[in-house]
């Protein structure tokens, strides 16, 4: 039996996959460049093969719509100028944490002020 290109060091953490399977991601985008084949004719091609399949996976990686709620002491029409642009500056920034991977969307929820 061939030896595993993926070496089996006990059980990893889930971060150190997510950063792993990216790594693997970009330099597999690196690889396509360097063929000179264009992404969107692949995905072109699977499309025409095997739309359902196709659909599901784009839907399980394409973000989902995010609905964030936050509580606070004031309502939004109570707060100045500079507090809404901050709050607003703050949920933009987990959004696009969550959007990259980096957190859930659970931590998102959690670490909104």
């Amino acid at each position: 039996m061939a030896e595993s290109k993926f070496p089996r060091k006990g059980v990893k953490h889930g971060e150190e996959l997510v950063q792993r399977t990216r790594k693997a991601v970009l330099n597999a985008f690196d690889a396509l460049d360097k063929r000179s084949k264009v992404l969107s004719e692949i995905l072109c091609d699977e499309l025409e093969k095997n739309p359902i399949k196709f659909m599901e996976l784009a839907a399980k990686l394409i973000p989902k719509e995010l609905h964030v709620e936050t509580t606070g002491g004031k309502r939004a029409n109570e707060l100045t100028t500079a507090e809404l642009e901050q709050r607003i500056y703050n949920i933009d920034s987990v959004i696009e944490r969550i959007r990259s991977g980096d957190i859930t969307a659970e931590e998102g929820a959690n670490s909104i002020h």
